[in-house]
């Protein structure tokens, strides 16, 4: 048996749980005015995340994936700013007799305030309980074939129906002093874009980072808006956004794509669009059962 935690960043239910969340992700309690801030953009999508729906349905289709593939497994959710926590899925699977755990980050990107985070966050609860338990850890999927698939045909079905002067691929910032350190994070988005666009022959595609948290310190660009703004001012009226960099739907594109930056197209007059996410989709199960399927062969071990 297999025990799987699904890993993701996790969202309250409401706006009453906005403040303790906001607390778990900062590690103290948040300056009145981002708290406001941030309910007001819970509110605007209709006072919660659909994240945390969307990752136990993950989570369920992916382990009757591996049943049809012949892999008994058994998928917990585990978060790491909302319960269920993944110091909680540890406790389950342990509970249950677990002796390895496979974490799966539900991003395909390998970066250190990403992915990997939720590596270090699994291992310092394990040495910190003295549990004997080793961790596996996925390699790099973002060229995932499944994956893949999925976002070709969510944009060709796009491409089909409309005319677009542009096709602009988004994924979340980071913090620039990752890159400098030689983080494969943007070379990765870039790569997926690059590998896209030559498989649907785009002519004029762009890639830029979003959502950059508000720290104070340099994140990564170009940004949304000043690509939107760069592409306007080329000519360019009706844009594709493809938000590579995100597996569900979420505040992040909820309200960063749809409201936010919609709002600024608009008083650019650009007409602004975007795709579906892979959500439970039939093909990103697939790219996760193939992620699994690689964990269990050995890839990444972690004492």
């Amino acid at each position: 048996m297999h025990f799987i935690i699904v890993a993701a960043y996790g969202s309250p239910d409401s706006l009453e749980e906005v403040e303790e969340y906001y607390t778990n992700i900062l590690g103290h309690r948040p300056a009145g005015h981002l708290l406001s801030e941030l309910k007001e953009r819970y509110a605007a999508i209709g006072g919660h995340s659909p994240l945390n729906e969307i990752t136990a349905r993950q989570a369920a289709a992916l382990q009757r994936l591996l049943q049809r593939r012949g892999i008994a497994s058994r998928t917990m959710v585990g978060m790491k700013y909302h319960s269920p926590f993944i110091w909680e899925a540890i406790e389950d699977a342990r509970n249950n007799g677990a002796e390895e755990l496979l974490l799966l980050p539900l991003t395909p990107l390998n970066a250190g305030v990403s992915a990997e985070s939720y590596l270090r966050l699994a291992l310092d609860y394990v040495n910190r309980k003295g549990y004997r338990l080793q961790v596996r850890f996925p390699d790099q999927w973002h060229l995932n074939a499944h994956l893949l698939k999925f976002w070709h045909e969510a944009i060709e079905s796009r491409l089909s129906a409309k005319n677009y002067d542009a096709v602009l691929f988004t994924a979340h910032s980071i913090p620039k002093r990752y890159a400098d350190a030689g983080e494969p994070y943007p070379h990765q988005v870039r790569e997926m874009a690059s590998a896209l666009a030559s498989s649907l022959t785009i002519k004029r595609y762009e890639v830029a980072f979003q959502s950059a948290g508000r720290t104070g310190e340099e994140w990564i660009g170009p940004e949304l808006e000043e690509v939107m703004r760069n592409l306007r001012n080329e000519g360019a009226e009706h844009v594709l956004i493809v938000p590579i960099g995100f597996v569900s739907e979420h505040l992040e594109v909820l309200y960063d794509i749809d409201i936010e930056a919609k709002e600024f197209a608009d008083s650019i007059g650009l007409k602004i669009e975007r795709t579906e996410l892979p959500n439970d989709n039939s093909e990103f199960i697939e790219a996760l059962g193939d992620v699994i399927e690689q964990m269990i062969q050995g890839k990444k071990l972690h004492p």
